[in-house]
């Protein structure tokens, strides 16, 4: 469903009780909420009202405007929050991988009183200066050739190598979720990720918080997750083995475990 927010028309899908807790994902840059068709069963079966939504320029949400094109985080986590009003949505356990953990993070305390728990999958809370410019080449990679043209690279990031020989099934819809996504969207969220410096901020968030990562990612190491969890006061992090970047489709029973775990714990304070 389109929901036409003042900000910006974003597509979603909401399932699960009424009057349930709400745990709400945010998916990665140059991905759909069906990226999280995986964890929809555990969910629902946790007795769980579900939110998903594309966020600007992905999925089935419009692209930005041309006023739009100068995105910041603060500017996706509002976002969350006016798909959150729209739907009238008090609090959520919020789930975010990627720039959906960065969004995450700064929903943590731009919006806290609205945050149950994060779970801050296969993220960072900062991109070092000098790799900055490298954003600047993907979005002009995107403009001159097209999103196909930066498929196979992001499944080289996203899926280890065994994976990848091994034909993964999973890893097909995630190829045409790459190739689909506007190339203004995809602009536009670039943006916001290289100059999001956020790792000062963590000390102020106070929503318990767990931090996943796959041992193979080169986009968000391990070593980023770290640095999250060291500085996020409470928070605990965990390292699943042989998954890299999307750590929820390759290893998806060890990665929902371990999320709904942490939902069901935070829940419970």
């Amino acid at each position: 469903m389109l929901a036409p927010l003042d900000r910006a028309a974003l597509n979603y899908e909401i399932e699960g009780p009424e009057d349930a807790p709400v745990v709400l994902f945010s998916h990665s840059l140059a991905a759909d909420l069906t990226m999280w068709e995986a964890q929809q069963p555990a969910f629902l079966e946790a007795g769980w009202r579900l939110v998903r939504y594309d966020m600007r320029g992905h999925g089935k949400s419009p692209a930005p405007t041309a006023a739009q094109q100068r995105l910041a985080m603060a500017d996706l986590a509002d976002d969350a929050v006016a798909l959150m009003d729209h739907l009238g949505i008090e609090r959520v356990h919020w789930v975010g991988l990627s720039i959906g953990g960065m969004i995450g993070q700064v929903m943590g305390l731009r919006h806290a009183e609205r945050v149950v728990s994060l779970t801050l999958a296969s993220t960072t809370s900062a991109i070092p200066a000098d790799l900055a410019p490298s954003w600047d080449q993907r979005v002009a990679a995107a403009r001159a050739e097209g999103m196909a043209a930066l498929v196979e690279p992001t499944i080289e990031r996203w899926f280890t190598r065994a994976a990848r020989d091994a034909g993964l099934p999973e890893i097909e819809p995630v190829r045409a979720m790459i190739a689909n996504t506007s190339v203004d969207g995809y602009a536009a969220c670039c943006g916001a990720i290289r100059d999001f410096r956020f790792t000062e901020r963590l000390p102020e968030l106070r929503a318990p918080a767990l931090v996943v990562q796959g041992c193979e990612d080169p986009s968000t190491p391990v070593e980023a997750g770290q640095v999250i969890a060291e500085h996020l006061p409470g928070a605990r992090i965990a390292v699943i083995e042989e998954a890299a970047h999307l750590a929820n489709i390759e290893q998806a029973a060890h990665w929902t475990a371990l999320v709904t775990d942490f939902i069901r714990e935070a829940a419970r304070r």
